[in-house]
C-alpha cells in the first residue's frame, strides 16, 4: 500500500466504493430488500472499521537533544527567576 495513502482517505474511498456498487445494483434492476441494505450496510461499515482498528498509527517524531535541552534551560531559567 502506498505509504501516502491515509486512513480517513482510504475508508472513504472504500464507503464510496460500496455504495456506488449499491446504487449501480438497484438502478440494474434489483430490489432492495432487508437483506440487501443490511449487506450493503456491513459491506461499508466492517472493513472500513477493521482496518482502522488494525492500521498502525505513525510514530510521533523524537525531539532532538537540541531541542530538549533550551526547553529544560528555560524551564530552570523561569523556575529560579
Amino acid at each position: 500500500m502506498d505509504n501516502t495513502l491515509s486512513r480517513a482517505r482510504a475508508v472513504a474511498i472504500w464507503c464510496m466504493s460500496m455504495l456506488t456498487l449499491g446504487a449501480l445494483h438497484v438502478n440494474l434492476g434489483a430490489d432492495m430488500t432487508m437483506s440487501n441494505g443490511r449487506l450493503l450496510a456491513a459491506l461499508c461499515v466492517l472493513p472500513p472499521l477493521v482496518m482502522m482498528l488494525v492500521w498502525r498509527r505513525m510514530p510521533l517524531p523524537v525531539p532532538s537533544a537540541d531541542t530538549v535541552l533550551r526547553q529544560v534551560v528555560t524551564t530552570c531559567s523561569n523556575c529560579l527567576s
